[in-house]
């Protein structure tokens, strides 16, 4: 990665580290920077810094399987970049259904209806979860039993009653009437 002398250095690796969170936040979506301001900080550091819960946390992380990318024309290309990443794999079991279904990975293999809302702006939990999950319920078979919905807004699970509510009356209606009304996809392109 481009490195230069003292604080010009810092800021321009910087500004590499926050092209690649765009990417890993699901792209460049509404308020985006909105929701980056008040995570930032917190999102580097545990919110807990006792070692016993840093460390649980730790154990189930893994990040083999993400694809990290980039604008071009930054001085490095996503090839070079996760070729060179350092990658964190979790402890053995860590990610077992059976052992902890918290910290399993989903398939994506869904059996009823479900509606899912999300801010596009959460950086506590990044939309691109919402995108990698439509991909994961299209090719399980899936994808018709999945809504998701989109909502323009730099948080996290800060829905109003109003949305709540339609949300739920909708999925309702779905499961009864087999209609949706406002359905969304949170595609790569959302």
């Amino acid at each position: 990665m481009p490195r230069g002398p003292g604080a010009l250095g810092a800021l321009a690796l910087l500004a590499l580290v926050l092209i690649v969170v765009k990417h890993l936040a699901g792209g460049d979506l509404p308020l985006r920077l909105d929701g980056m301001k008040p995570r930032y900080l917190m999102n580097l550091n545990p919110r807990d810094p006792g070692p016993q819960r840093a460390q649980e946390f730790a154990r189930h992380a893994d990040t083999r399987h993400i694809r990290y990318d980039i604008d071009p024309g930054l001085g490095v290309d996503a090839a070079t970049l996760n070729r060179e990443v350092r990658r964190i794999t979790p402890a053995a079991g860590a990610r077992s259904r059976d052992a902890n279904p918290v910290f399993a990975e989903l398939k994506g293999k869904i059996r009823v209806p479900l509606m899912t809302i999300h801010e596009t702006a959460d950086f506590r939990v990044p939309f691109r979860l919402q995108q990698d999950y439509r991909r994961r319920a299209e090719a399980a078979g899936s994808g018709h039993l999945l809504v998701q919905r989109a909502m323009r807004w730099p948080a996290h699970c800060s829905f109003d009653g109003a949305m709540r509510q339609q949300a739920f009356d909708d999925l309702v209606a779905w499961m009864e009437r087999g209609w949706c009304r406002r359905a969304t996809t949170c595609s790569a392109t959302s």
